[in-house]
């Protein structure tokens, strides 16, 4: 456990430093994506496993009430409404700033870009680690 959080805070640090559009940069995101492709290709991917996996999230999905689904879509809704708006007033305001431009701000020290590819790859681990688990038919 402890190597694979010194490996991930490691790879983001290098990662967070790379220039962007860069060769680094492609080899950063790209090895990742490699492992888990590869991840996902050793937990196997047989049709056994594969209906498994999707009867096990259907039934998840099936189960989540209505009511949340509504209040997520409603959430969703304000936010694309929100950075509409923002995007029609120039992009640029002070009083109502878009996601990209918060971001902008976020994503000027390569601490907190650091921080961000943690946390990419860190939703990518719980992402195979939930397909494991419903290709084995459960999930936590």
């Amino acid at each position: 456990m402890v190597p694979g959080l010194a490996v991930t805070a490691l790879w983001s640090w290098w990662t967070a430093g790379a220039r962007p559009f860069g060769a680094t940069a492609y080899a950063a995101v790209g090895v990742p994506a490699c492992v888990l492709v590869v991840a996902v290709a050793a937990l196997g991917v047989a049709p056994a496993r594969i209906r498994r996996a999707s009867a096990c999230f259907g039934s998840r999905a099936r189960a989540v009430p209505s009511r949340v689904r509504v209040a997520w879509l409603v959430w969703l809704g304000a936010v694309v409404g929100l950075e509409a708006a923002a995007l029609a007033l120039g992009g640029r305001s002070r009083t109502l700033p878009t996601l990209s431009t918060a971001l902008d701000h976020l994503l000027a020290s390569q601490a907190s870009r650091a921080v961000l590819v943690a946390g990419w790859l860190a939703c990518g681990g719980v992402g195979l680690a939930r397909l494991a688990d419903a290709s084995r038919g459960h999930l936590r």
